[in-house]
């Protein structure tokens, strides 16, 4: 990769699905589904007419009503979700488009909805390791990735610490729960 000349800028906008409010704390759903995998099928497919994304969108309702099923129906819709919940529903059940199934948080999907789902399933992810001392490699593998055009998702779990880092947080990393990151994810249709 150190030999590989990557383009100043990357610009997945046109794959991009509009912005859209998430539905209370489903971040997790919202991020990997609506946006990161839309953009994955949407690059695969080589579609960027503004409609054609808008259609192919994917439902962060799904992964969240799925998590909420698997977490005894809680009352509070995403509640402990994460990207390896996310992985993991994906993985087990895919996801299907938004137009097919809502973006808030339910416990009744039927079972049609399940057969649009395994439409579209995870070929494969990698995690990305933070280390305190290799965020330049770190910054490097990620250009790489965004310059074949395959979306990646940050995820920071912070410590209680975080919320006290101040203005030198330019000069010290905060500490993370977890080191494993989503490198990248491609899914196959």
């Amino acid at each position: 990769m150190n030999s590989i000349q990557l383009p100043i800028k990357v610009d997945l906008e046109t794959y991009c699905p509009t912005h859209k409010e998430q539905y209370r704390a489903t971040c997790y759903a919202y991020a990997f589904a609506y946006t990161a995998l839309t953009i994955n099928y949407c690059v695969k497919n080589n579609i960027t007419d503004r409609n054609l994304v808008e259609a192919n969108a994917f439902s962060p309702g799904f992964i969240a009503s799925r998590h909420r099923q698997q977490t005894n129906l809680n009352f509070f819709c995403g509640r402990k979700g994460s990207y390896d919940v996310d992985l993991r529903i994906f993985a087990q059940d895919g996801c299907p488009k938004l137009k097919d199934f809502p973006y808030d948080c339910t416990t009744n999907i039927p079972k049609e909805v399940f057969a649009l789902a395994k439409q579209v399933e995870l070929a494969k992810f990698e995690y990305l390791s933070v280390e305190q001392n290799s965020t330049e490699q770190n910054i490097q593998e990620i250009k790489f990735i965004l310059s074949q055009k395959i979306p990646v998702l940050i995820v920071l779990n912070a410590t209680d610490d975080f919320a006290s880092i101040g203005k030198d947080c330019n000069e010290i990393m905060p500490i993370l729960k977890n080191e494993k990151k989503v490198r990248q994810v491609m899914i196959s249709a």
